[in-house]
């Protein structure tokens, strides 16, 4: 058995008591109170709590002013745009293959959490996003080569020409003024 717990914006503390991977009940514990109140009673199954956590993480560092709004509907789909103008004239290879293989799981993973996939103007600030999602990668690769991971050169190419991209954009935005 474990237990989940976080606080919302009113102070209350809430848990989630997990066993086997389920969610088994859901209280909030009021200040002062001398008992929880038990808010509800479910079984739920890996994936769903997976997202109740997510949603509780996020939903906490909202709260504490470190987090993002949720993404809302916007305009052009990032994806979309990034298979037709960069991939979308070019001869097929492994690379490309990969690239388009990560970039559609990657939207997959969006639209499966979020419940849409990156747009532009979704209310989230996305250099924010590129930031923690670069210190995330740069963090994996670390541990990766710290393991003796090896990686197959298709992989590789693909990450460095996600990378490289990724970079001209950084210094398309890059402003000294700032």
């Amino acid at each position: 058995m474990q237990d989940l717990e976080w606080k919302d914006s009113r102070g209350d503390w809430g848990s989630a008591d997990l066993d086997d991977g389920l969610v088994r009940m859901v209280v909030n514990v009021n200040p002062g109170s001398t008992a929880p109140d038990v808010l509800a009673a479910h079984i739920l199954d890996a994936l769903t709590l997976r997202k109740i956590s997510r949603w509780m993480r996020d939903a906490a560092d909202a709260i504490e002013g470190k987090g993002q709004p949720a993404p809302n509907p916007g305009g052009a789909e990032v994806v979309a745009y990034i298979l037709s103008e960069y991939l979308g004239d070019v001869a097929p290879s492994g690379r490309l293959e990969r690239i388009r293989e990560i970039l559609l799981a990657r939207r997959q993973v969006g639209v499966e959490r979020y419940g849409i996939p990156v747009v532009v103007g979704n209310g989230r600030d996305p250099i924010q996003d590129m930031e923690e999602e670069i210190a995330d990668g740069f963090v994996y690769s670390t541990q990766a080569i710290l393991e003796g991971r090896k990686i197959s050169r298709v992989q590789a190419d693909a990450m460095s020409t996600m990378l490289h991209q990724t970079m001209i954009h950084v210094a398309r935005m890059k402003d000294d003024s700032l």
